[in-house]
């Protein structure tokens, strides 16, 4: 019975950090994630600059807290990608 509960406690941490591991470096930092979205190019929709934000925090480093335009200067084949997925047009 033991061994039970000690397996379920380790499955179960285990998905935890799956889920974690997931989430966008900057999903916890709102102020980040507000400025990208006002400060991202010529955006369709809200939702189109959301996705690109979205991909782009998946670029930087969680502690890459930089505009969104620089991270996109110093990864620009990154950039290009995230606004094609959000259907965007980067100038």
């Amino acid at each position: 019975m033991k061994l039970r509960t000690i397996l379920s406690a380790l499955v179960f941490s285990s998905y935890s950090m799956i889920f974690i591991a997931n989430m966008p470096a900057h999903a916890e930092n709102a102020e980040w994630d507000a400025k990208c979205v006002s400060d991202t190019v010529n955006p369709a929709t809200k939702e189109q600059a959301q996705q690109y934000c979205d991909c782009m925090a998946n670029v930087g480093s969680g502690s890459d807290l930089r505009p969104v335009g620089e991270i996109a200067a110093d990864a620009p084949k990154s950039a290009e990608a995230c606004a094609n997925q959000a259907g965007l047009t980067l100038k």
